[in-house]
């Protein structure tokens, strides 16, 4: 960090509007090179709000929560921006076809999450096995660890081992295949299904190809949704798919909340359609219903599979770095998902 900032060239800065606080170090950064306006408020930021602020900016940095629609990118107040630096990696609630018509660099930051993701996809998959949740809530429930008083509950909540259970990965990228790193420690199998076979990756883990989605989820203990959210993968996992899961199935989600259909969920879990789920991203974040809320076998949290110091770090230096690829340096961001604007400039 120190080289990038000492070498800073004499330069009129860009005005740049960050959606929402970012690491120290990333924001030391940004301010050398940029006149930085950051949104403090700890919420999503309304359109009204980023459309205000964006106004006589060159460059915006998102999060992946921010919905930048054709609407959003079509007003008059986002009519300077040249560069979308997305904090995060996926871009599901950004129009993209339309930020590439207007001319404007989409950027993210793939790579830097790939362990903290892993982290919270296994420790969810524990939690769902070992009932950990559900144990903890009976110990806060009595005042008095009395193990007859236990027991009956105990049977109840049915622990099982994680080896010799068949771990499904939808999806077999860097995140996907770090799971089932993790997995083989736990003597799982592990089958996937992606768009493409990975032989190499598998080889290392011993994973089996599935050519079908349907042949995943009728041999999966653990099903863990690991891949892009794209008009292609939203509503994969639907009233079809949780009547093709074992009943005692899980279905893990620390992707996308668009690729599962979320009523159908909460319908397959009031059903015991499938045993449980454990769930960190949802269709309309941050809102999540009640009817999910309230069911006691899933297991939810806030987004949080980037939620380390040092992954968060990671990222905000990352999208710095490709801002200042565009502006500074002039050359196109490695990490460009739509090159061709680079291109034409």
């Amino acid at each position: 960090m120190n080289n990038l900032i000492s070498k800073a060239p004499s330069i009129i800065k860009k005005n740049l509007f960050v959606t929402r606080r970012v690491p120290t170090e990333a924001y030391t950064i940004l301010s050398k090179y940029f006149n930085v306006d950051i949104y403090e408020e700890d919420r999503t930021i309304s359109t009204e709000t980023l459309l205000d602020r964006s106004k006589g900016c060159e460059a915006i940095m998102t999060l992946s929560l921010d919905v930048l629609n054709k609407e959003t990118i079509l007003d008059p107040r986002f009519g300077q921006i040249k560069m979308i630096s997305n904090y995060g990696v996926g871009l599901d609630k950004l129009d993209l076809v339309t930020a590439t018509k207007q001319n404007i660099l989409i950027t993210n930051t793939p790579g830097v999450l790939t362990s903290a993701t892993a982290d919270l996809t296994f420790s969810l998959i524990l939690a769902l096995s070992k009932r950990v949740v559900e144990s903890n809530k009976l110990m806060r429930k009595h005042s008095i660890y009395d193990q007859d008083q236990f027991d009956p509950q105990l049977e109840s909540l049915e622990c099982q081992s994680l080896e010799k259970k068949t771990l499904g990965l939808i999806g077999f990228g860097r995140i996907g295949f770090s799971v089932a790193k993790r997995a083989v420690s736990f003597g799982m199998d592990i089958i996937y299904h992606a768009r493409n076979e990975r032989k190499e990756q598998a080889k290392v883990v011993n994973a089996t190809y599935c050519k079908t989605l349907d042949q995943l989820l009728i041999n999966s203990d653990f099903v863990s949704i690991i891949c892009p959210g794209t008009p292609q993968t939203k509503d994969m996992i639907g009233r079809n798919e949780f009547k093709l899961m074992k009943k005692t199935a899980c279905l893990i989600n620390t992707a996308r909340g668009s690729i599962v259909n979320e009523e159908e969920l909460i319908s397959a879990l009031q059903s015991d359609e499938i045993r449980a789920a454990a769930i960190d991203v949802y269709t309309k974040e941050p809102f999540v219903p009640h009817a999910l809320r309230k069911l006691q076998n899933v297991i939810l949290t806030p987004h949080i599979g980037s939620a380390t110091r040092q992954a968060r770090n990671d990222m905000g230096i990352l999208a710095a770095q490709n801002l200042i690829d565009f502006f500074i340096k002039r050359k196109c961001p490695k990490h460009a998902v739509n090159k061709e604007v680079f291109n034409k400039i």
